[in-house]
């Protein structure tokens, strides 16, 4: 399967499948550990930052690297993007500007103008990703570090795999901290130029998207919503 492919060349384990019924129950591997929150990034020493971020990028250029056309791939959808952009698009229109003032109102606009440029008219080609890389889906094992046994870094959940913009993966790291971001983007090995730019626009769109999700349906909590949202006005303006 595509997770096998990508367990036999990452250097940080992955929940490969184990065992299948070939319907609905699947064994997978555990991965343990906490999230990488950026409180158990802040505690650890420059040795397990630079194997963490080495770990990550490896692995990301495992995911990415897979040929899309490889038939294993065949069941893969297409990125999910377009979908939940028109959706975002209307809870924008309907939740979000009529609560914001015209500055905040036209900086949101143009976050999601060039999300939809980048991501939709002009994308780059597509790659697997793993589509949902938020500290939750990084796990930090520090136990297994301490023993001297084990990997104490690993990657979890991906249900939202899909053939993508790499540049979605390295989105939320700096979210984490912008060490974080920066030793991944660095050990990259498939890296283009661009694709810190496109980073911070998904990032910035993402962040429209919680605060739409907090306004319409309260699941993302006000103080993250905002506080990220926050960091996205003040991103667009700066460019």
């Amino acid at each position: 399967g595509v997770l096998a492919a990508v367990d036999r060349r990452a250097p940080a384990p992955v929940p490969v499948a184990l065992a299948t019924d070939s319907d609905s129950l699947t064994l997978a591997r555990h991965i343990p550990g906490e999230p990488l929150s950026d409180a158990v990034w802040a505690s650890l020493d420059d040795s397990r930052r630079r194997t963490i971020a080495a770990h990550l990028a490896g692995t990301l250029d495992a995911v990415h690297g897979l040929d899309p056309a490889e038939p294993m791939l065949a069941g893969v959808g297409a990125s999910w993007f377009p979908v939940k952009h028109a959706k975002l698009t209307d809870a924008v229109a309907s939740h979000v500007l009529p609560v914001l003032d015209g500055r905040d109102a036209d900086a949101t606009r143009a976050i999601m103008e060039q999300a939809e440029t980048t991501f939709i008219r002009e994308p780059v080609s597509p790659r697997l990703v793993h589509g949902d890389l938020h500290e939750t889906h990084l796990r930090w094992d520090g136990g297994a570090d301490a023993g001297g046994a084990g990997t104490s870094f690993g990657l979890i959940d991906f249900s939202d795999m899909t053939l993508a913009d790499p540049a979605i993966d390295v989105a939320h790291l700096s979210g984490i901290s912008p060490e974080l971001h920066r030793r991944v983007i660095s050990d990259l090995a498939a890296a283009d130029e661009d694709l810190e730019r496109r980073a911070g626009i998904y990032s910035r769109w993402d962040a429209v998207f919680l605060l739409a999700d907090h306004l319409t349906t309260g699941r993302t909590p006000e103080t993250t919503a905002r506080a990220l949202f926050g960091r996205a006005l003040e991103s667009i303006r700066g460019l």
